[in-house]
């Protein structure tokens, strides 16, 4: 989850973030891709997490996805790199706000859907028949 955007950061907080175990400013500082001069404040607001965006088609149920009625377009973020898969969860910003997606379905790319709980979360890809 990113760092926050004011007040005091310490260097525990930027470690975890990081996920690292170096005691040196200047090492946590380069390990966040961040050039000299040495700087606290470029850690406000800084995330380690990268987030990929997809559209994605959302439906109430499959039959409407799978009778291929349009649906509802919704951008979503998510940790994947290429494409959303069972169990990925997705966020609505990249802040790290879960999508909420009240296990509704989300077409994918072979035309079969996937249902996303409430927690963003997604499920077992369901067939087509």
């Amino acid at each position: 989850m990113a760092l926050q955007s004011s007040g005091a950061i310490s260097l525990s907080d930027i470690k975890t973030e990081l996920g690292s175990s170096a005691n040196d400013f200047r090492t946590l500082h380069a390990a966040a891709g961040f050039s000299t001069p040495d700087s606290i404040s470029e850690f406000y607001g800084y995330s380690a997490v990268t987030y990929t965006e997809f559209q994605v088609e959302v439906f109430q149920d499959l039959g409407t996805l799978c009778a291929g009625e349009p649906g509802e377009l919704a951008v979503v973020y998510s940790q994947a790199n290429s494409t959303v898969v069972r169990g990925d969860t997705l966020y609505t910003d990249t802040s790290g706000t879960l999508y909420n997606g009240g296990n509704n379905y989300h077409k994918n790319s072979s035309g079969n859907g996937h249902r996303v709980n409430e927690r963003g979360v997604v499920g077992t890809e369901e067939v087509c028949g």
